[in-house]
Order: structure tokens, then C-alpha cells, then sequence
């Protein structure tokens, strides 16, 4: 389980806190043929019934996400690399929702979306719910593999299990790893003048004034702002107010409430954001066990 939380908060807030101010939000849980909805008077997400993933999210009117476009101005969405092919998103096969509304043990409303798909070749299912609390401005998301296939086993290549929120948006501004490690993102002039290193790697130097440069490195790779899971709480990715439509600073934080069903233990370490934001559940690239027949 972790715990997505978008975050309005004032300049003078720790960039790694969950700043929420008081609210009184009134929640709804809807749906239609596109599209399933979970709402309340501040925060607005929706998936998209075609392929599985959240394609709008908005905070207090902001646009978290920008325009969808392939894989990107999605997110959080499911997807992994365990099927013959390689990497497999569900929801563009044979998807299965369910809405839900509900009040939980505390007398607090709650809606909750469910997604679940089986991959025909090999009989894997994978669910991704996403619930949302009244008074909150976080959805709360949970993913699950199912396999049964006694009569053609496949579960060999199980190498990546992850969720991403895939903005595609100027509005953020900062990546934070953690309280130690946060850095402004590489600008559109310093990304236009860049060049290619090695896999996930680039050379930024041509741009030494990029404010990403000044603070952190003349690279940029996504390996740079990995981390472990032993102290690991929340990571995310920040707007300063100088993108935003009023000014306001956000958050999109992804808060780890539970590390003890993250496989590879204590010392493993992972990747968690990069621009996206990770969830990676299980990754062998960080000494994830697997197996290979």
C-alpha cells in the first residue's frame, strides 16, 4: 500500500511534509462509459476506462498532469515487465472496474476505484485500486499480481512490478528524493542542449548557468536520486509557484506508509523519481531475486 498525496502548500512548508490545510470536502465516487470518477471539493482524479490509467488530476483547479499524450500526462498507473513480450500495462485488453462507496471504521466516507485485467497468454491478473478518504488530498493505491495456470506456466521473467505518475506538465519544478537529496529539474534550454552518454544518461554541461548544474551535477541519470528503503518515507516531485496558473506551490508525494512488502529488504535500494514518480514494489536492475527457466 502507498499513499499518493497531492500536496497545495504554503513556500515556508519542509518540502518532504504532507502540508494539507483543513478542509471539508464532500466526497463522490462516479462513473459512465468512459470514464470512473473519485472526487471531493478540492481534489478531482479520474480514470480513463481505455487503458486503465488516471488521465485527469486536479488539485484545487491546478492540472497535476498536463495533456495526456502515449504514455505520458498519465498517472498513478499500473504496469510491469512479467509478460513474454516484455513490459504489459492493463486496461487496453479486457479491463474489469468497480466503483465503490463506502464509510470506513472511523465514520469517514471513502470511494474507491478497481481495476482488474488477465493477461490472455498467460493467465496473469493484475489489479490496481485507487481509493480516496473525505477531508483528504491523497489517493490511497494498491496493487496486486494474480497467477493461476497449472497447464502453461509462465512467471519466469516477473522483473518489474512498479506504479508512475507520469506527469506531462511544466508545473513541476523540483525532484526530491529525500530530505538530503532534491534538485531542481534540468531546464527545457539545458534538456535542448544535452547529449546522450549511456543508457539514462546525459551530459549537461553545455548549459554550466542551468540552475539543475549549479546544484547538482553536469549529468543528469535517474540513477542519481535512487534510494533505500531503510529510512525511506516519501518522495515526490515539487512546483516552487513560479509555473503554477495563482502561484501556489504543490506537491505530488509519494508516501511509503508500509516498506514490509517491498521485496530485496532494508538495504535495497530502488529507483523512485526522475521527473516520474515511482512505486517500485519489486525491480531486479537493485538485486531484485528472480527467476529465469
Amino acid at each position: 500500500m502507498a499513499i499518493f498525496s497531492m500536496a497545495r502548500v504554503s513556500v515556508f512548508s519542509c518540502l518532504l511534509t504532507f502540508c494539507v490545510a483543513p478542509v471539508f470536502a464532500i466526497l463522490t465516487a462516479t462513473e459512465d462509459s468512459k470514464q470512473l470518477v473519485l472526487a471531493n471539493d478540492r481534489l478531482y482524479a479520474a480514470v480513463n476506462k481505455a487503458n486503465g490509467a488516471v488521465y485527469s488530476l486536479t488539485l484545487d483547479g491546478q492540472n497535476l498532469l498536463g495533456t495526456p499524450s502515449g504514455s505520458s500526462g498519465i498517472g498513478p498507473y499500473l504496469d510491469c515487465y512479467c509478460t513474454p513480450s516484455g513490459f504489459y500495462t492493463p486496461g487496453s485488453i479486457a479491463p474489469k472496474y468497480q466503483l465503490i462507496k463506502d464509510t470506513d471504521s472511523t465514520g469517514t466516507p471513502f470511494g474507491g476505484i478497481v481495476l482488474s485485467e488477465t493477461y490472455p497468454p498467460t493467465g496473469q491478473t493484475l489489479e490496481q485500486y485507487w481509493f480516496l478518504r473525505e477531508g483528504e488530498t491523497g489517493l490511497h493505491t494498491y496493487s496486486r499480481l494474480v497467477y493461476h495456470n497449472k497447464t502453461t506456466p509462465f512467471l519466469r521473467n516477473l522483473q518489474e512490478f512498479r506504479t508512475l505518475f507520469r506527469p506531462n506538465t511544466n508545473l513541476w519544478t523540483h525532484l526530491v528524493t529525500n530530505e538530503q537529496q532534491h534538485a531542481p529539474l534540468p531546464s527545457k534550454n539545458a534538456i535542448s542542449k544535452q547529449v546522450v552518454v549511456q543508457d539514462a544518461t546525459w551530459y549537461l554541461g553545455n548549459t554550466p548557468d542551468d540552475p539543475y548544474v549549479v546544484q547538482e551535477s553536469n549529468y543528469f541519470t535517474k540513477y542519481t536520486f535512487s534510494d533505500t528503503w531503510r529510512d525511506h518515507d516519501v518522495h515526490g516531485l515539487y512546483s516552487d509557484g513560479t509555473t503554477s496558473k495563482d502561484n501556489a506551490t504543490f506537491g505530488s508525494w509519494l508516501v511509503m506508509n508500509t516498506r514490509d512488502t517491498y521485496f530485496g529488504g532494508p538495504l535495497h535500494s530502488d529507483l523512485v523519481v526522475d521527473g516520474i514518480v515511482y512505486n517500485y514494489i519489486g525491480n531486479y536492475f537493485h538485486n531484485w531475486p528472480y527467476t529465469e527457466n
